[in-house]
């Protein structure tokens, strides 16, 4: 993943090694030679090379091929009893940490590529199903990348996302009813429970090591995104059909959840440009250019609901950020539809000056890996 950079940012070696030619598909192409040996050998390094291919595949945009891959990863556990943490006799204490750490770093990988790409997750959540315990931190420690008690926060908010997605979208879409408005608010008071637990030095706005800051930064991208997910029916519905909202208390209450979606769309903001500031954001996953769209369609609906020149601002700056980033990856697939639709909109004009109030933005980096655990 690391060949995966533009042309200009190439550096010359400061050894006498030959130049390395190959590109990023060159490299996959090599790796997929081995997946024969690797189904056929069905460790628990096959997990891990299914899983890192995966994600190669992801960074260059073959998302089908990134979702298959790591099922097979998800299935060669299974074979290894991953699930159910049963281990061999002759596996060392340590050892068996490093494959529970693999099994939830896997856990978490497949709910995030299945649910932004719209498939099942291959791992379930039932407890007949799954009895392996935490990874311990006290026997081994995480990766330098990874903060204390990172991963086991990251997932009991998977856990928990899971259940509102089977709560708010799933269940409801089954029997064929509305959604009822009180699981939406128990739904964001679990999430507010949760982000009210988080360890402060887990927290967005905390100072943290600069190797911890894009780990925990994307967690908190993805727990704003969840409110998004929630609250943006309400949105859409009071821009679309404002005239259906006419009982007071109605209206009330969706205004309430709109602005809920729009307060995300801006914390959203906020984390994406501390991550600009300090190198942190990457094109080789969907995740940085998904949040920053995901907040620009919210206050593009936020602008032709209400016009406002905050939101506006903000909407330029979110355009910037993305424009800035690395043109490789999903970042160089995404940048021209988003710039269209926003032009499409007529919510602002790309082409104008910023007012005094749009903040600046510096020019962003690639940052580190999100799952060092394979």
């Amino acid at each position: 993943m690391g060949s995966m950079r533009p042309n200009d940012m190439y550096q010359q070696p400061t050894t006498t090694l030959p130049e390395d030619r190959k590109s990023a598909a060159d490299y996959l192409m090599l790796a997929k030679e081995f997946v024969p040996a690797a189904a056929e050998e069905a460790d628990i390094e096959s997990v891990r090379a299914f899983s890192l291919l995966s994600l190669a595949m992801h960074s260059m945009c073959y998302s089908l091929a990134a979702y298959l891959y790591l099922g097979t990863a998800a299935r060669i556990g299974f074979s290894l009893g991953l699930h159910r943490d049963i281990f061999s006799r002759t596996l060392s204490s340590v050892d068996r940490e490093r494959y529970r750490r693999v099994w939830w770093t896997l856990y978490v990988l497949d709910y995030e590529m299945a649910s932004r790409f719209g498939y099942p997750c291959a791992i379930s959540d039932d407890t007949s199903f799954m009895k392996t315990s935490p990874a311990s931190e006290q026997i081994l420690d995480p990766a330098p990348n990874v903060p204390l008690g990172y991963q086991a926060l990251s997932v009991s908010f998977v856990q928990l996302r899971k259940k509102i997605s089977f709560e708010c979208f799933l269940e409801p879409t089954h029997i064929g009813g509305r959604l009822p408005i009180s699981r939406v608010t128990q739904s964001l008071t679990a999430l507010k429970t949760w982000l009210d637990k988080v360890p402060r030095h887990l927290r967005w706005d905390s100072s943290v090591s600069p190797q911890h800051l894009r780990s925990i930064s994307v967690l908190h991208l993805r727990y704003w995104s969840s409110i998004i997910s929630i609250t943006r029916p309400f949105l859409l519905f009071s821009v679309t059909q404002p005239e259906k909202m006419t009982p007071a208390a109605k209206r009330k209450c969706y205004d309430q959840l709109s602005a809920t979606c729009i307060e995300a769309a801006e914390m959203l903001i906020r984390i994406l440009q501390r991550m600009q500031n300090e190198n942190a954001l990457s094109s080789v996953t969907l995740n940085d250019c998904y949040c920053a769209g995901e907040a620009m369609w919210i206050l593009v609906l936020a602008l032709q609901r209400r016009h406002n020149s905050k939101h506006q601002d903000q909407l330029r700056t979110c355009v910037q950020i993305v424009s800035n980033m690395e043109k490789i990856g999903w970042c160089e697939k995404i940048l021209p539809d988003i710039e269209a639709r926003v032009r499409e909109s007529g919510v602002l004009d790309l082409d104008s000056q910023p007012s005094h109030r749009a903040q600046s933005v510096v020019s962003a980096g690639s940052g580190s890996a999100e799952y060092p655990e394979l």
